[in-house]
């Protein structure tokens, strides 16, 4: 680990790893005044068409059953809701320049898949509980970057990679097996480690540190806690594919994380009732991935904003489960 360290500090002063804070800054760059506009949201978006693009397929995809189709950016953002923008604009940032061209035959589509997926599950557990710092947005942060220490090492040793991968592969092990027996460290440690300097916030280094091993965690459990869940749920309703081999066995209902979460925190609703509303996201939690993971969508007519929207992003309505609070520090 050592050794790893070095190379990765080495590596991330020359810039041969991106910068979190750069792609990150499409959480902050999004009505960080009170006073922004729908219009001016709207006319921002249209500058990347790409961004405007998967905006209006999310809102008028089968995830949210609307009965009138979405034509423009401006009824997007009004039915979306500011978080939604941001969670768009950030996942597509981290995809497009994280995404390793090595030779192992690891499916980075499905790898994001599974993140995107395991980041949406994080943020939708995350508001059944009532928690004294609850951020909504640091939950889909840390599900999204769970498993960042797989990119970083594939980024800085590829030929590592390929061979942990291929091993996990062959011999059925779990990747954090075929990491320590090649590496001696995880993709976890390595993912935590590389956060911190970063300088993003503890709740998300130390959770993706620990995000295979929960308890670990010192000062942030519940939502280290949360991730566990997401994740295992995303592998068992086969949202994606993170490159372990191994058959998951047993509901999410039945691990230690989940019942850490009932036993320890207030809930906002029945168990039961969660559990029937993760049931039912996992049938739709496929096709609104595909709508924002770069790549997997065809062209389409935007329509430009128009000056006349002046409503303040705050008073955006905000389509189920969206919220327009902020979530990183600034």
């Amino acid at each position: 680990m050592p050794a790893l360290k070095k190379r990765l500090e080495r590596e991330s002063t020359v810039g041969h790893l991106p910068a979190l804070e750069e792609i990150l800054h499409g959480l902050r760059r999004f009505t960080s005044d009170p006073k922004t506009t729908v219009f001016q949201i709207s006319e921002q978006v249209s500058r990347d068409p790409s961004l405007a693009v998967r905006l209006l397929r999310m809102a008028n995809s089968a995830y949210y059953t609307r009965a009138e189709p979405v034509v423009s950016l401006e009824e997007a953002v009004l039915f979306l809701g500011v978080e939604q923008v941001r969670t768009v604009s950030v996942t597509m940032g981290c995809v497009e320049r994280m995404s390793p061209q090595d030779k192992s035959g690891f499916k980075w589509p499905d790898f994001w898949r599974h993140c995107i997926a395991t980041a949406y599950v994080a943020r939708i557990l995350g508001r059944f509980f009532h928690r004294k710092h609850a951020d909504p947005e640091l939950d889909y942060i840390a599900g999204l970057l769970h498993d960042v220490g797989k990119l970083v090492i594939a980024m800085l040793f590829p030929d590592g990679f390929g061979y942990v991968f291929n091993k996990a592969r062959e011999q059925k092990l779990s990747f954090c097996e075929a990491e320590q027996n090649y590496f001696d460290t995880d993709h976890a440690a390595l993912g935590g480690w590389y956060l911190e300097r970063q300088n993003m916030p503890p709740a998300v280094f130390e959770t993706v540190r620990c995000h295979h091993n929960w308890t670990l965690s010192v000062e942030n459990q519940e939502i280290a806690a949360i991730v566990n869940v997401a994740n295992h749920f995303a592998h068992e309703n086969a949202l994606g594919c993170s490159g372990n081999m191994q058959e998951r066995v047993g509901s999410f209902t039945e691990i230690p994380s989940w019942r850490f979460l009932l036993d320890t925190m207030t809930l906002k609703e029945d168990a039961s009732i969660i559990e029937q509303r993760l049931r039912e996201e996992s049938q739709r939690l496929g096709g609104l991935v595909e709508v924002i993971l770069p790549g997997t969508t065809a062209p389409l007519t935007v329509t430009p904003p128009s000056q006349e929207s002046t409503l303040p992003a705050a008073a955006i309505p905000h389509a189920p489960g969206s919220s327009s609070q902020l979530a990183l520090p600034g």
